[in-house]
Order: structure tokens, then C-alpha cells, then sequence
């Protein structure tokens, strides 16, 4: 039987089936209507009815028919070229031509529809010798402008790292600065308040008497020497201070040798 035979059978099988729904497909059986579906889908793809082939392809599924290699590859293209975009069927067209392999008897015809698709809209990821070569030009003229963009950019990180150095060197030493500070002020506090318990202070003083007595120690705390600065308020309070002075032998030991370098002031005054 030929070709537009079977198209023909195929056309009045179709008309009855619109016209008289499902029972005209029980006048064949389920895989000879099948083959006809198949057919038409041939002979849809070969006029360009991308549109026919779409619809043969929803009679075939509700005939509950599964589609092959063959049918779904016919599916994927009309659906791209029906829609004007031909490119969008690479991936799955490539896709179902991996999944069946050469062995299978249409893997050669889908290879062909492939590459009917190259040639109208060439695949993303292909460039002819011609473009590659003027990629490959371009892309030389701009290698010197970015090495010399790249050189800037490490200079540029090298020169911020080395502010960023120099500036937590700054921050580490002034944080160490301040904490011997505290650690200074607290121990002078401590030498302060020892020394004034153990002087003996004589009564009647003058309100406005002071002293201020430079003491040195080593790194234990105890006294090397002392030395009054100033004293004024009469030999009586001067002498107490001196006295004061002279019976100690240690003070609470040093936070590092740096605080006992210049040595720590007492302030003697009146309460």
C-alpha cells in the first residue's frame, strides 16, 4: 500500500474520530493506529507543519501510545521551530540522541535533524575557524593592557596592605602603651598607700605642708634609694617624711623593670 494510501486512510480515520470521538478508534486495533499516527507525523515533518506534528503527537499519548526515540526527536524540533527559536531543541535534542546511542536504528536520522538545526541557528558553544581567530587577535591586543591592569590592581593591594600593617602596628602599640599606664598608675597607687601607712604623722602640722619624695627600686621592690625633692612645712613634718623613708627597705614589687627605670614619686601632705 502506498504512501498517500495510507495518508488517506489516516485523514478519514481522523475525521471520524472528531466527528464520532473515541469509538471510531475501536475500529482499528491499538498499534495500527498507532503506525498511522506515526506516519502522519512523518509526513508532517516532511511538509513543515510543525503545528500537525504537535497534534499528532497529543492523539498518540491519548491513544496511550509511548512515544519513541524517533516521535519525541520529531517533537522536540517542530515544538523549536514552531516556536522560531530552532536553537532551543540542541539540549534535548542532544540529550535523547546520547540516550540512544548509536546502536539505535534512528540515532543516524536525528543526528541528520540536528544538524539541519546548525545550519539554522549555529549552536551557542560552535565558532567557525574565521570568528575563533578573530577572538583568538582580540584577545592578544588585550593581554599587555591587562597585565598591566593586573600589575595596578597588585600594586594597589599590595601598598593597602602594607597601611593596614602599619596601622594595627599603630593600634598594638599604643594598646600596650596604655596598659602599662594602668599597670604603672596602679602599683604607684599601691607604693602611694603603703608608705602613707607606715608614716607616723606628727600633730599640729600645717595644712599646706607637702613633700614629694622620688624613691627607686629594683625589680623585686625593694628600695635602692630616695630622694626628697621638695619639702615644705617645717623641720618637724620634713623630718617625719625623712624618717618615714628611711625605715623602709621594700615597696610591692614593680609591674616590669621599665616602671622602675625613673623611679616612682610619694606625696606626703597633711590629712
Amino acid at each position: 500500500m502506498g504512501v498517500e494510501r495510507l495518508s488517506s486512510i489516516f485523514f478519514v480515520l481522523t475525521m471520524l474520530l472528531i466527528t464520532a470521538g473515541a469509538p471510531a478508534m475501536a475500529a482499528l486495533p491499538q498499534g495500527a493506529w498507532l503506525d498511522l499516527l506515526e506516519l502522519r507525523a512523518d509526513q508532517a515533518m516532511d511538509a513543515g507543519d510543525y503545528a500537525e506534528v504537535m497534534h499528532v503527537l497529543e492523539l498518540y499519548r491519548r491513544a496511550d501510545g509511548e512515544p519513541g526515540i524517533k516521535l519525541r526527536a520529531q517533537e522536540i524540533v517542530a515544538k523549536a521551530r514552531h516556536s522560531g527559536d530552532p536553537g532551543s531543541a540542541f539540549v534535548p535534542l542532544g540529550e535523547l540522541i546520547a540516550e540512544a546511542g548509536p546502536q539505535h536504528p534512528f540515532y543516524r536520522s536525528a543526528l541528520e535533524l540536528y544538524a539541519e538545526l546548525e545550519r539554522e541557528a549555529p549552536h551557542p558553544h560552535y565558532r567557525p575557524p574565521a570568528h575563533e581567530q578573530a577572538e583568538r587577535k582580540a584577545g592578544e591586543q588585550l593581554r599587555p593592557e591587562r597585565r598591566l591592569d593586573t600589575q595596578r590592581r597588585s600594586e594597589a593591594l599590595a601598598r593597602e596592605r602594607e597601611r593596614l600593617e602599619k596601622a594595627q602596628a599603630r593600634r598594638d602599640t599604643a594598646e600596650r602603651q596604655a596598659q602599662q599606664d594602668r599597670q604603672m598608675n596602679e602599683w604607684a597607687a599601691q607604693v602611694q598607700a603603703v608608705v602613707l601607712r607606715r608614716w607616723r604623722q606628727p600633730s599640729g602640722l600645717d595644712p599646706s605642708s607637702r613633700s614629694i619624695v622620688l624613691v627607686r627600686t629594683n625589680e623585686s621592690g625593694h628600695i635602692t634609694n630616695f630622694d626628697i625633692e621638695s619639702c615644705s612645712g617645717g623641720s618637724v613634718f620634713c623630718e617625719s617624711v625623712w624618717e618615714t623613708m628611711d625605715r623602709l627597705s621594700s615597696l610591692p614589687r614593680p609591674p616590669d623593670a621599665d616602671a622602675v627605670r625613673d623611679g616612682v614619686r610619694i606625696r606626703f601632705e597633711p590629712n
